[in-house]
């Protein structure tokens, strides 16, 4: 805390204006109290208080500051301001530094202070007094205060005065018009300004990207101009140049000297605050980050927005350095040029002749170059150079002697040098002051007093760089001596980077020699790298530098061949477009330049010997090269050839039945799609082996790359599918069809629960298709959209796709109609006669005619449901962008006749339905089709009611998928989705039946026969057999119904249609509006319910149910009434059931207290029988099951239930498979440990115990299988009783890890689930019994690397438990067993050893706490790092341990990686490389962050990180050379 500030210090500092600063520290004070931050209006002389009133609670208050010089309160002064109170005003605070006088005896206050509080309460205004002490100990709690209104040794008061000092010398440089003339010409940026100041206002950091010269620093100048009058906005502009300093607070030196934390804490509480960087690019060449790291770490916390403007040609990497080294991320505006006909208009209407100079005339579409080119009022006759060179006489030059001349241009070329050589944004030139303010008045220099001057535009450092280049490099002497400087400063390289593309592009073989020059003798790599760069980006000079160096680019492992491929991946690149991707948006680029070929057709020449020992690089490559055209703009057909040949080699490797596995398949297998246009002759074959050898299983050649077709979707499989789609739509039959039993039995996957399953049901391979493949269901979920698309686009008419659509469904409807999957009875047969006058028959039901919804009330196999819902989508689409009018319509309705005519399920029937509703005028003939037989339109009301309600039902599905989500938003959002065959049938009859014209009569007795066919059909069904087709009748008879004309609210006139109805038929429909409102206060009660189980209870306060839990009782109870009047199960009408056992376990566990004791037996009743079903549904949700077994607790008080509860658990418990992802038997012994079943029902649970080891043999203790051991543990739980028990249990579940003999996959039962369990049952235990518990388990643990779930099940365990001490035991117990066997094969336990590192593949989706590491456990790692020297996985594992869980320790852990990586070697596994060194880099950036004055002032420190840091350079890390220059 500050010592007690004065007024006299006060009055100090503020003499001469302390009305105004006593104002707005009043306004501080104000604002501070009630966390206002800036966004208080105020302007001068506003009436009655300083500011706007604010509405705080149930007050409104406003304040005023009266600073009285003699020390005495005026009272008219106050009561002058109070009659101006504004209206509503409830409180008024008075600040003032001045108290009042004793008061008359006998009084407590003085005559004034009562006639204004008198007259505020006439008003109706409480006052409030803040007197001068009072504010002085308020003033005493904030520093910020006491220096800008008290500290007469701080300048923080002139602060804000000071930036916007800086802010407008830095802005006057930026020009934002041009003349021509005695006009100002300025360009049109609005759109740019209005997207630029949309994303700041959504807290947005913004990277503005574009050329030199396109007006990006304008656009940010315009926008400040806009925004600076604002109270609440702050801005501070500076250029990348300034960050070039050793502390972060020389950023801050501007008039007076200033600090971060001051500059901070002045701004805290300003709303909107941007902080712009001019000359971004610059960012990547700074010598030392940590400053701006600093900068951008403080004030992101602060709400700080950063603006940066960079070229374009900067663009991705500093996206990508402001990402991953400075954890920013930014939305990029990309800035482009002048439009072709914004050009020539400025041209014509100022008279200005555009050159024909191509070149010269491209540039002119930059604003930059443009405002020169005016500004001389050139002829038409230029070419670039020569206005370059015109430009740079005219504005640097000038006019004159010859020799000031000269010495203008020496004085700018000098300035430029002098930056590049000290880095430095102000240069001091007193050599020639006289030319340097010739160059401020021209506008290419700006000065600042007192530190000097700068460049005002990037283009003119460019263009001093490069005349002084050209100077330099006059011969190949000066040129090589040029090349053999060391470390030369980046725009430098730049420069000489332009100097030399000129020359590759003028063909001129006289610089040979420079190309030649990297592989003669030692050289910078900035100069490497340079003369690489040019060399790939140019036109044509590649192939001959290729020719000349072939044998030098491939020695040392082709090294120099890999640092050519990432200069070419990094450097050329033009911006084609922006993309968004998780919220950020980034830069789409193509390749450019003859480097890409000439990289693609030497790994070709080099298949054999590079290819499989670079496959990372090569994947990379690839990735970049598609869409690369040459010179001459033709594809060049390598990319696929090389993207297959991996695939290639594998498959020969597996046809010799050797076994091989591929890394990172499914990105290999993208990049094969990609490329398919060119190799689509092999990807046809290789598909057609794949079908007729049935080669889908792990291990068979190409099984990788057909896995990846079958699974994909849109978009990923769009490219192939139109090359391949014949083939696909094989290869789908073969991945999708049920194989014969034998084989599937024989399959090496996690054992699969074969009972009845949809996929089972409907003859489906659920190895292929369950378990999530296409899940959530959507169009885009399978290749069928793609596939339907490419066809049609091929030939206008799909059918092969659609005739295998219909075969494959036809086949699985077959199977599903004889497969008593469901509650109900068989699916229907319904007889249809087709437009050719011939039978066909359909099989339906509810489940069938809803699959293309999603919404059946069974679990339908997702893979069917895409398949529906990518047919529907597709012929949408081709309705809905229709271009070609009726021949398109006619298209479509080939199709669907096409469907009506050959399927036998009415599932397709269903998408034909959709369709022709979405479009009834132009399908009639095919409605008429459908509406042939009544249980249509039941089928589809019963559709139209599911679709009513399916957002609350089904939203859930998609919460982890939005572009899902967004596909199925958009379909379920269709207008036709509100109407049914029933609506449309009645109101076509509507519309025809006023039509007099021939085509309209013949419509209507269209509709007529309908109805009369339909009467018939209904008249020949004996009334038990009926349900609600009388009524359906009285709905769609149009001639029937009562008719009356009416008036709409808009005042039109209209006819309302009533059905009349028997007394029967009104029956029904109140049944059906009853059935209606069941459904949705089932939906209703279902969210209720889901809310309620995972707490959200805020979210439901306000639903009925949670007001009144009795009515879901009442809501269950009218439902189930209705129901089993009908003999139909709950979720007939409510679709849930699993929802009374839900209510029920909810309202007991929850609700008890305010329930009376019938409810509470009525709510066991219901979880009693929905435990009974003693199996939970193969698709419901883990979670309802969860709900439902809560409330077995409740249930114990029934005795008369004791024996069947007893069975109920034990049958529970022996339940070992998933249902999804969750066993039963995991579920139970959590719900028992969480309910301490064993401590407050030990008797129930000893008897249940005894039951179940009575199934078992006598001598079950020594006997028990492995499942029989699961179970038992699943009773007793990780922390049983009875241990010994307990324990023989883990040593016989040991054997669930045995390797099962000549088997290739090793694991037999052991599953997650088990690890998890084992892995809680020994952290729990006590330390003496650790030991025997954990033997049976470390050979396995010592001998599979790939399938061990142990290791970070014992990991995820400790943490989730806090069990952190006998971990350690634990893992000093594995510790020699483990290291040993990574000394003898390192690469292939480098997984094992990653988690026993505690670094489990999932480390990066978690925080920096998810496991508590201590100072003492740094010991391990540097036990590990000291055995294991030389090991990848070590240095991966520690390097990324602490960056995260260890970063606390980070300096403990430097040493030890200092002498690790002392004379550690990377050998050919690129991406192992690459992620050590981006977590080596994380951990710098870390590092110098928060220690670099330790890092300074400890020895040993500075020396382990500069080892370290040399390590990294060595290796390739840019930012490690830009960390060694600041130790």
């Amino acid at each position: 805390m500050i010592g007690r500030p004065t007024w006299d210090e006060f009055t100090g500092k503020n003499a001469g204006r302390k009305n105004e600063m006593f104002e707005a520290l009043a306004r501080f004070l104000f604002r501070t109290r009630y966390g206002l931050g800036d966004s208080l209006a105020y302007f001068k002389n506003h009436p009655g208080n300083e500011t706007a009133t604010i509405q705080a609670g149930n007050e409104i208050v406003g304040f005023q500051a009266k600073f009285f010089e003699n020390g005495k309160i005026n009272p008219s002064e106050i009561l002058n301001s109070l009659t101006k109170v504004e209206k509503g005003q409830t409180r008024q605070i008075i600040y003032t530094n001045s108290a009042w006088g004793n008061p008359p005896k006998g009084r407590n206050k003085t005559k004034g202070q009562i006639k204004i509080e008198n007259q505020a309460r006439m008003l109706g205004v409480e006052l409030e007094w803040i007197y001068g002490d009072n504010i002085l100990d308020q003033v005493q709690q904030y520093p910020l205060a006491y220096n800008i209104f008290f500290n007469l040794q701080s300048g923080l008061d002139r602060l804000q005065q000071n930036v916007e000092r800086a802010n407008a010398l830095r802005v006057k440089t930026i020009a934002t018009s041009f003349a021509i003339g005695n006009r100002s010409i300025s360009i049109d940026r609005t759109s740019w300004i209005d997207r630029l100041a949309e994303a700041i206002a959504q807290g947005e950091n913004v990277l503005l990207a574009g050329e030199s010269g396109a007006g990006k620093s304008a656009i940010v100048k315009k926008y400040h101009q806009i925004y600076c009058s604002r109270n609440d906005y702050a801005f501070y502009i500076i250029h990348a140049d300034q960050l070039n300093t050793r502390t972060v607070n020389d950023l801050f030196s501007l008039q007076e000297n200033y600090t971060l934390t001051e500059f901070r804490n002045y701004f805290q509480d300003t709303e909107h605050k941007v902080w712009v960087i001019d000359s971004a690019e610059k960012i990547l060449e700074l010598n030392d980050p940590a400053p701006l790291m600093l900068l951008i770490e403080e004030l992101n916390q602060d709400g700080w927005n950063f603006v940066f403007t960079c070229r374009d040609h900067a663009h991705a990497e500093l996206t990508n350095l402001l990402q991953e080294e400075y954890t920013l991320s930014v939305h990029s505006i990309r800035v482009n040029r002048i439009e072709d006909n914004e050009l020539r208009t400025i041209a014509a209407d100022n008279g200005i002749t555009l050159p024909d100079d191509l070149k010269l005339r491209h540039q002119l579409h930059l604003p930059f170059f443009l405002a020169r080119y005016c500004e001389r009022n050139d002829s038409g006759q230029l070419d670039l150079k020569t206005f370059r060179d015109n430009v740079w006489r005219q504005k640097v030059k000038g006019s004159g002697p010859r020799a000031s001349q000269l010495k203008r241009e020496h004085c700018l070329i000098e300035i430029v040098k002098r930056q590049l050589q000290t880095g430095a944004y102000y240069i001091n030139y007193s050599e020639d002051y006289e030319s340097a303010i010739y160059l401020v008045s021209a506008a290419i220099l700006g000065e600042e007093p007192h530190k000097g001057f700068f460049i005002n535009h990037d283009i003119y450092a460019d263009w001093a760089l490069d005349y002084w280049l050209i100077q330099e490099l006059s011969d190949r002497i000066k040129v090589l001596e040029v090349l053999n400087t060391p470390a030369p400063p980046f725009r430098y390289v730049n420069a000489f980077k332009r100097w030399y593309a000129e020359r590759l592009e003028d063909k001129s073989t006289e610089t040979d020699y420079i190309g030649d020059r990297v592989f003669s003798g030692p050289i910078d790599q900035r100069w490497a790298d340079a003369i690489m760069e040019c060399i790939g980006g140019s036109a044509e000079a590649s192939a001959s530098w290729f020719d000349r160096h072939a044998k030098k680019l491939d020695a040392d492992d082709y090294q120099p061949f890999n640092r050519f491929v990432d200069i070419v991946r990094v450097s050329c690149k033009q911006v084609r477009t922006i993309f968004k991707y998780n919220g950020a948006e980034y830069p789409e680029t193509i390749p450019t330049g003859s480097g890409w070929e000439e990289i693609a057709r030497f790994m070709d020449r080099h298949a054999e010997d590079y290819y499989m020992d670079n496959l990372e690089i090569v994947r990379n490559f690839l990735s970049d090269f598609y869409g690369y055209r040459n010179a001459k703009g033709e594809p060049v057909e390598l990319g696929g050839k090389l993207a297959l040949h991996l695939f290639q080699v594998l498959a020969e490797q597996r046809r010799k039945g050797e076994c091989c596995w591929m890394k990172d398949d499914s990105q290999w297998s993208l990049l094969v799609c990609r490329y398919a246009g060119e190799i689509r002759e092999e990807l046809r074959q290789i598909f057609r082996e794949v079908v007729a050898n049935h080669w889908t299983r792990p291990g068979d050649p190409y099984q990788e790359l057909a896995e990846y077709v079958a699974t994909g979707g849109f978009p990923t499989t769009i490219a192939v599918s139109k090359y391949c789609y014949p083939q696909i739509i094989s290869l789908l039959k073969t991945w999708w069809h049920k194989q014969p039993e034998e084989e599937s039995d024989n399959l090496p996957f996690h054992p699969i629960d074969r009972s009845m399953n949809p996929e089972k049901a409907f003859g489906l391979n659920a190895d292929y298709t369950q378990f999530g493949a296409y899940f959530p269901p959507s169009a885009f979920q399978t290749p069928v959209l793609p596939l339907l698309q490419a066809e049609f686009q091929a030939n206008q008419n799909n059918d092969l796709t659609l005739k295998f659509i219909i075969d494959f469904m036809n086949d699985a409807v077959e199977k599903y109609s004889t497969s008593n999957y469901g509650y109900t009875s068989r699916p229907e047969i319904i007889p249809v006669t087709r437009l050719d006058g011939s039978r066909h028959e359909v099989i339906a039901d509810q489940q069938l005619w809803c699959l293309y919804r999603g919404t059946a009330s069974l679990a339908m196999p997702h893979v069917l449901e895409s398949m529906h819902m990518a047919l529907e989508s597709h012929w949408l689409e081709l309705l809905e962008e229709n271009q070609e009018g009726q021949q398109r319509i006619e298209q479509v309705k080939s199709q669907l006749r096409t469907v009506l005519h050959n399927s036998r399920s009415a599932s397709l029937y269903a998408i034909v339905a959709s369709v022709a509703m979405s479009h009834e005028d132009a399908f009639t003939t095919e409605l008429f089709f459908l509406m042939q037989d009544i249980r249509f339109f039941i089928l589809d009301l019963h559709r139209y009611s599911r679709d009513f309600h399916r957002a609350s039902s089904q939203s859930f599905v998609y919460y982890n998928h939005p572009w899902l989500k967004e596909e199925r938003q958009q379909a379920n959002e269709k207008p036709h989705r509100q109407h049914h065959l029933e609506t449309v049938l009645l109101r076509m009859q509507a519309t025809y039946s006023d039509r007099n014209d021939a085509a309209g009569q013949s419509q209507w007795r269209e509709c007529r026969k309908v109805v009369e066919r339909l009467k018939k059909q209904v008249s020949a069904l004996p009334k038990k057999q009926r349900s609600f087709e009388d009524f359906i009748l009285a709905r769609i008879d149009y001639t029937s119904m009562r008719k009356e004309e009416i008036t709409t609210a808009d005042g039109q006139k209209a006819i309302r249609v009533t059905p009349v109805l028997t007394p029967e038929m009104a029956e029904k429909s109140r049944q059906i509006n009853a059935n209606t409102q069941e459904l949705l206060r089932g939906t209703s009660l279902r969210d209720w319910i889901d809310k309620r189980s995972r707490g959200e209870v805020e979210a439901i306060k306000n639903n009925p149910y949670e007001i009144n839990p009795s009515l879901a009782l009442e809501t269950l109870h009218e439902t189930k009434s209705q129901t089993d009047e009908n003999g139909l199960p709950i979720n007939y009408i409510m679709d849930e059931e699993s929802l009374p056992g839900m209510v029920g376990a909810i309202l007991l566990t929850q609700l008890a207290e305010r329930l009376t004791e019938d409810q509470k037996e009525t709510c066991r009743r219901y979880v009693f029988d929905a435990l009974s079903h003693t199996e939970p549904p193969s698709r419901s949700l883990p979670s309802d099951f969860e709900v439902i077994l809560s409330g077995f607790p409740a249930l114990l008080d029934r005795n008369d239930w004791r024996t069947q509860l007893q069975d109920l658990l034990i049958t529970y418990v022996e339940m070992h498979e998933p249902t999804t992802h969750t066993r039963p038997c995991d579920i139970v012994s959590s719900m028992i440990a969480r309910c301490r079943l064993w401590e407050e029902h030990a008797d129930f649970m000893k008897e249940t115990l005894h039951r179940y080891l009575r199934k078992l043999p006598a001598d079950h203790v020594d006997t028990m299988t492995s499942d029989q051991a699961l179970t038992l543990l699943s009773l007793l739980t990780t922390q049983p009783k009875d241990r010994k028990l307990g324990n023989r249990c883990i040593e016989k579940m040991a054997s669930r890890w045995t390797p099962k003999e000549h088997s290739r996959y090793p694991l037999v039962k052991a599953t997650c689930q088990d690890s998890n369990n084992v892995s809680e049952y020994i952290l729990r235990s006590p330390k003496e019994e650790l030991d025997r518990l954990i033997t049976p388990f470390i050979s396995y643990i010592s001998s599979d690397s790939d399938h061990d779930t142990l290791l970070p099940s014992f990991v995820a365990k400790a943490a989730e438990i806090g069990a952190y001490d006998t971990f350690w035991i634990v893992w000093g117990i594995l510790y020699d067993p483990i290291v040993k066997s990574v000394a003898l094969n390192p690469r292939y336990y480098s997984q094992m050893l990653d988690n026993y590192l505690i670094n489990p593949p999932y480390l990066t989706k978690m925080g920096d706490d998810w496991f508590q590491l201590e100072e003492k456990d740094v010991a391990f790692y540097a036990r590990i790092a000291e055995d294991l020297p030389h090991h990848y996985t070590p240095l991966y594992a520690i390097s990324r341990v602490f960056t995260s869980i260890g970063q606390k320790y980070v300096k403990r852990i430097i040493p030890v990686l200092a002498l690790f990586v002392h004379g550690f070697t990377f050998h050919k596994d690129y991406h192992t490389a690459t992620s050590i060194l981006l977590n080596l880099e994380t951990m710098m950036k870390d590092l110098f962050t928060t220690y670099f004055d330790d890092i300074h002032r400890n020895r040993n420190l500075h020396d382990s990180v500069v080892r370290i840091l040399e390590f990294m350079k060595s290796n390739g890390s840019s930012l490690a050379a830009t960390y060694l220059k600041s130790v």
